[in-house]
């Protein structure tokens, strides 16, 4: 058996104290993404790197991350790369008209 890595047990722990969240879409029947994350970094960085507030306590930190590749790779996954296929909704939020034609590369590999 292997031993653990600093990043295995970092992300272990994270997930027991609550520190990290993701947000996951589906790309397949058993399969998912996570498309941005949520960390709280507690005091680590402020006691790392000195960061203090007026009253010269510890600061806290946190911070977020979201991967819009992988937004639209979930985008396609469930619903194609044909805009007109994807939910009136969806197209709603982009923009996105039935009458737009498809960009050229996405036509090219139709």
């Amino acid at each position: 058996m292997r031993a653990p890595t600093d990043s295995s047990v970092q992300a272990t722990s994270q997930r027991l104290l609550e520190l990290k969240y993701e947000i996951q879409l589906d790309i397949a029947p058993a399969d998912s993404i996570s498309i941005a994350s949520f960390n709280f970094h507690e005091r680590f960085f402020g006691d790392s790197f000195g960061i203090t507030l007026p009253d010269a306590s510890s600061t806290f930190s946190g911070c977020v991350g979201f991967g819009l590749e992988r937004l639209a790779f979930a985008l396609v996954c469930q619903h194609g790369v044909d805009p007109a296929g994807w939910p009136q909704g969806v197209r709603e939020a982009l923009r996105w008209s039935a009458e737009q034609p498809l960009p050229a590369t996405i036509r090219e590999t139709q």
